[in-house]
């Protein structure tokens, strides 16, 4: 993780020295703030059920996949929790008949407040 233009350029030159292809993939770092997932899914009559709650125990910052999940969630209080819920439901819903099951991939509850 690089923390200024210097580290970045050192980072991306060692990144693109070990590479077969010649390229790095830079992301921009969220550092400090949790992610959650729900697994939702969604019936044919448009019931939807959530199956599950995941809390990424490292913060933001890593690479999706990188880092330790515990579900069910352990840290979110009842409010913060339906309101990622609703949040999900509500986005399986927008995307239509295509989406029966999902991996709803949210930011810290701050954030969410912040987009809504």
């Amino acid at each position: 993780m690089a923390f200024n233009k210097e580290e970045l350029e050192a980072i991306c030159r060692s990144g693109l020295a070990a590479s077969l292809t010649s390229q790095v993939l830079v992301e921009k770092s969220l550092l400090g703030w949790k992610e959650y997932q729900l697994e939702v899914m969604r019936g044919l009559t448009d019931s939807v059920v959530i199956l599950c709650s995941i809390e990424n125990i490292d913060t933001m910052g890593v690479h999706t996949g990188d880092f330790i999940t515990l579900a069910s969630t352990q840290t979110l209080t009842d409010k913060e929790y339906r309101f990622l819920g609703d949040y999900s439901i509500a986005t399986t819903r927008e995307i239509g008949d295509e989406c029966r099951f999902s991996n709803v991939q949210l930011l810290s509850i701050q954030l969410m407040v912040k987009l809504w």
